[in-house]
């Protein structure tokens, strides 16, 4: 038998829409600074591998950074489903 999920805390819901809705909307280039690149990783991410691989050369992200990019993205992802 699994445990059911935890309820989120509604405003966090909230929250995390709020972030995700200014990273998509923001014409800014959100790869020009490394902790802009990181909320973009977390909120929206790159739909294409290469894109992403060029912003962790960029910023000097190694593949345990990116890995743990990719888990607070689908963390994010989950929590707003």
């Amino acid at each position: 038998m699994t445990d059911p999920q935890p309820t989120l805390d509604p405003a966090l819901v909230d929250a995390l829409n709020s972030a995700r809705r200014i990273v998509t909307a923001d014409p800014r280039d959100w790869t020009a600074n490394r902790h802009d690149a990181f909320l973009f990783g977390v909120f929206r991410g790159w739909d294409d591998a290469a894109a992403e691989a060029e912003v962790a050369a960029r910023h000097s992200w190694d593949g345990e950074f990116v890995a743990r990019l990719h888990r607070l993205r689908a963390a994010v992802d989950a929590a707003l489903a």
